[in-house]
């Protein structure tokens, strides 16, 4: 890939098992557009420099993934609104040496789990597995769409303390240690299970955030949002007790839509980059089995 032509990309740490550049080059190829979506994978002791030369740098935007969501905001000019309550970006977009910052993360989610809800939302209990940026996002998101309680599971103290203090607007938002017995507690009764870790993505594919034994209510819904693989051993375990499941596929290209609007200025051809994306996902598909 020419260097000069690459305007877009993924900033992160590790991130081979990313399909976020073959959907979008997809996407600028069969639109015509003269640019390149690559990837940043950046040591984190090297970040601040990375972000520095940023400004003088031919890039226009990034997406931001694990570990950086948080730690943005210390690095950007402007942040949206969203994307400060949430307290996490995975956009960021570069005019000159100006550099702004986003969430389309939550947008991304809303758009897949609404239709997976009860119409009465109020009445939901929903069972977070996280306390990063992506946790952080479904927070504001089942707020948004109505959850009004909401439990989430964090391994650092300091992080659950701070998504409290952050989100006081939510009356019923609870944090609890990651412990398997509250956890169990919690799942047997959640409408809603989502994780938000990186437990069943490269490189720990083999690992769960759930667990031993528990038990779930009928209905359950659950959503991992990892995508790559698409069938994570939280949804297999999931599906295996009668629960609807969805990965983080459909949440990936919403949210993808939502960043390209944005480093566009709202001009994209949704159905072609749903068809780009699609035709990137039934390839990965076939050559997995």
């Amino acid at each position: 890939m020419d260097i000069e032509k690459v305007s877009f990309g993924l900033l992160g740490e590790k991130l081979g098992h990313s399909f976020s550049p073959k959907i979008f080059n997809a996407y600028f190829r069969r639109a015509g557009r003269g640019c390149a979506y690559g990837l940043f994978p950046v040591n984190p002791k090297k970040i601040k420099t990375f972000m520095e030369g940023l400004r003088s740098s031919f890039i226009r935007g990034l997406n931001v993934t694990i570990p950086y969501k948080e730690c943005m905001l210390s690095f950007l000019d402007e942040v949206s609104v969203d994307a400060s309550r949430i307290g996490a970006v995975n956009v960021i977009r570069c005019s000159g040496a100006k550099i702004d910052g986003y969430n389309t993360d939550f947008v991304g989610f809303m758009r897949v789990v609404k239709p997976l809800l009860n119409p009465d939302t109020e009445d939901l209990f929903a069972v977070v597995l996280g306390a990063g940026g992506a946790a952080r996002a479904v927070i504001y998101a089942l707020h948004k769409l109505g959850v009004k309680d909401i439990l989430f599971f964090g391994r650092h103290l300091q992080k659950r303390y701070k998504i409290l203090e952050d989100f006081s607007f939510i009356p019923l938002l609870r944090g609890e240690p990651w412990m398997d017995e509250r956890m169990r507690s919690g799942l047997k009764k959640a409408d809603l299970v989502v994780n938000a870790t990186p437990l069943g993505m490269f490189p720990y594919a083999d690992g769960s955030p759930l667990p031993p034994e528990f038990a779930v209510r009928p209905g359950t819904v659950a959503f991992d949002l990892i995508y790559n693989p698409f069938d994570t051993r939280f949804l297999v375990t999931f599906r295996r007790k009668g629960a609807a499941v969805e990965n983080g596929w459909r949440m990936l290209v919403y949210q993808a839509v939502e960043t390209l609007k944005l480093w566009n200025g709202g001009e994209i051809d949704e159905p072609l980059f749903f068809q780009a994306a699609e035709e990137v996902r039934n390839a990965a598909f076939f050559n997995s089995r």
